[in-house]
């Protein structure tokens, strides 16, 4: 069975955005994603609605944007290549500041930034 911390009704709801139709999968995509990143401290708190209003409103919001990334960006996330060169102009994936690649999970740094203002992503914990 899917399983996603957002659902389609919620996602619209949340982004606003009516331009672009989002598939499920994504979402499911995203919220798995940010289980990696919060090394499973949400099921472990025993679900979502265990949480503080504010993380629940960070982690929707970071699942709403993620699964956006996930789908604009799908050919390059799941390309087996880090990188390629041609001609001697080379481009490497997940190198920049703006997108990081953490723990598996390419995510764009504000986002990443946005789910670790919840306290959840502390590998020290």
């Amino acid at each position: 069975m899917l399983r996603s911390y957002v659902s389609i009704q919620e996602y619209y709801k949340i982004t606003h955005n009516c331009a672009a139709e989002m598939e499920e999968h994504y979402l499911v995509d995203a919220s798995d994603a940010v289980d990696v990143l919060t090394f499973h401290r949400i099921a472990a708190h025993g679900g979502l609605d265990k949480l503080t209003p504010f993380q629940q409103g960070r982690i929707k919001l970071v699942v709403c944007k993620l699964a956006e990334f996930i789908s604009e960006n799908a050919d390059v996330i799941n390309s087996p290549i880090s990188g390629y060169s041609i001609n001697g102009v080379s481009v490497q994936y997940g190198g920049s500041r703006s997108v990081l690649m953490t723990d598996g999970i390419m995510i764009p740094g504000a986002l990443y930034r946005d789910l670790v203002s919840t306290g959840l992503c502390d590998r020290r914990l």
